[in-house]
C-alpha cells in the first residue's frame, strides 16, 4: 500500500506555461510537474532563490494528474506594448524619452497569453525516500499555505478550497476514491464521469498507458539563463547531452588538419585540395551545436570560450590544432570544474559560475586587448 495527498484544483482562468519561444505563451491542458511542485514549494514557504532547497524538493516527489473538466475551453489574451524601432541616432534614458524623441519611430508589439478555462483536475503526490517534507506536512501546508497559491499566473486565484487529504492503496485506488469524495456538486455539469490520466512515476502499474509523452518540463532557478549553473542539470538531461556533445567533439577533432591548411592562408588551403565551404559549413555546424547543447542544458556559461583557447595556446606555446583541440578541451573542461567547485559556498548559498570564471578569464581578454593594441601601434 502506498501513501498519496491528493487535492483538487479548479479556477476559472489557469495557465500552465509550456516551453515558449517569441511573443506567444501557450498553456498545457492540465497542470505541469514545475506548476505541481512550484505550488507545493510555495505553500511549504520555499522562495525561489533559495535553490538548492527547490532542487532537493524537485528530486523528491512523483506527481499524477487526473483531468476532470469536460467542457474546458482555450482563451487567449492579447497584450501590447508601445516600442521605437532601434535607430542608433537616438538614446532613449526613460520611458517617456521612447514616446517622445521620434514618435514616428513608435511601433506596436503584440504578445499572446493562452488560458485555460474551466478547468478542474485532482493531483496526487507520492513521496520518494528521504523526501524533505512528509506527505502530512505537504497537507498542513496546502490547508495554510506561506505563500498566496495560484494556477500558473497571478491573475488565476483559486476558486475552490484545495481539500487535501491522505489516501492509501494504488494510484488508480486512489484517484477513483477522489473522484467520488472531491467532486464538487455544483461542477457535475462541466466533469467527465472517467477522465484521463498523466503520471510521471515509470514504475507506476496500476494504470495502463494509451501513450507516452516526453516533457523538459522541470522547475529551473530564475537566474539559470543569466547565470549559467550546472547543478540544475540531471541524469535525464546528460543521456541527452553527452551523445550530442561527444559526437560533435569527435568531428571537431577530424578538422584539426583542415584547420592548419587554413593556418597559411585559403589560397594555399585550396591548393591542398581543400572544399573551403564545406569546411566552413562544418566548422560552423559543429561550433553552434557544441554551445548550443551546453547553453541549453546549463545556461550561458561566460568567458570559456574567450579565455580558453588563446590560454592553451599560451601553455602548449603551438599552433599546431592537432594539439590546441584535445588541450582546449582538457583545459576547458578543468577550468570549469574547478570554478563549480570554487561557487560552493558553506551553506545554502550557490555563487554563479560566471563570476567565478570572470576571475579567471577577464585577466586572460585584458592580456589579448593589450596585446592586439601594441601590435596595432606597432603596425
Amino acid at each position: 500500500m502506498k501513501e498519496y495527498l491528493v487535492f483538487q484544483l479548479y479556477s476559472p482562468l489557469a495557465s500552465w506555461g509550456e516551453e515558449a519561444v517569441g511573443e506567444i505563451r501557450h498553456s498545457a491542458p492540465m497542470p505541469t510537474r514545475s506548476a505541481l511542485l512550484g505550488l507545493l514549494a510555495a505553500a511549504v514557504g520555499i522562495r525561489r532563490e533559495e535553490e538548492s532547497r527547490l532542487a532537493a524538493f524537485n528530486e523528491a516527489y512523483h506527481t499524477a494528474v487526473h483531468v476532470l473538466s469536460e467542457k474546458a475551453r482555450w482563451l487567449r489574451d492579447y497584450h501590447t506594448v508601445s516600442a521605437p524601432r532601434e535607430n542608433k541616432k537616438l538614446n532613449y534614458y526613460t520611458r517617456r524619452d521612447e514616446l517622445t524623441l521620434a514618435p514616428d519611430e513608435v511601433g506596436t508589439l503584440i504578445s499572446q497569453r493562452e488560458y485555460r478555462c474551466d478547468g478542474y483536475w485532482h493531483v496526487a503526490i507520492s513521496a520518494k525516500s528521504g523526501a524533505p517534507h512528509t506527505l502530512a506536512e505537504l497537507r498542513d501546508a496546502l490547508t495554510r499555505p506561506h505563500f498566496s497559491l495560484y494556477l500558473g499566473r497571478k491573475s488565476c486565484p483559486l476558486a475552490l478550497p484545495l481539500m487535501p487529504q491522505l489516501l492509501e492503496g494504488d494510484l488508480k485506488q486512489v484517484l477513483l476514491r477522489a473522484a467520488e469524495t472531491l467532486r464538487p456538486v455544483e461542477l457535475n455539469r462541466f466533469l467527465e464521469e472517467s477522465g484521463y490520466c498523466y503520471w510521471d512515476d515509470a514504475e507506476e502499474t496500476s494504470l495502463v498507458p494509451e501513450q507516452t509523452l516526453h516533457s523538459n518540463n522541470q522547475p529551473l532557478s530564475r537566474r539559470r539563463w543569466q547565470f549559467g549553473s550546472y547543478h540544475g542539470v540531471t541524469w535525464q538531461n546528460l543521456r541527452v547531452m553527452v551523445p550530442i556533445i561527444v559526437a560533435m567533439i569527435l568531428a571537431s577533432l577530424l578538422l584539426a588538419k583542415p584547420l592548419n591548411a587554413l593556418l597559411l592562408g585559403e589560397r594555399y588551403a585550396q591548393t591542398m585540395g581543400m572544399n573551403l565551404k564545406v569546411v566552413r559549413t562544418l566548422l560552423v555546424a559543429s561550433t553552434a551545436i557544441l554551445a548550443g547543447a551546453a547553453t541549453a542544458f546549463c545556461g550561458p556559461i561566460g568567458f570559456l570560450g574567450i579565455a580558453i583557447p588563446h590560454l592553451t595556446r599560451g601553455v602548449l606555446g603551438t599552433a599546431d590544432h592537432r594539439h590546441l583541440l584535445p588541450g582546449c578541451i582538457l583545459t576547458g573542461s578543468s577550468l570549469a570544474l574547478m570554478a563549480d567547485i570554487l561557487a560552493q559556498l558553506p551553506g545554502d548559498d550557490v555563487l554563479p559560475v560566471n563570476a567565478v570564471n570572470a576571475v579567471f578569464g577577464a585577466p586572460v581578454v585584458m592580456v589579448i586587448l593589450i596585446r592586439w593594441y601594441r601590435e596595432a601601434e606597432a603596425t
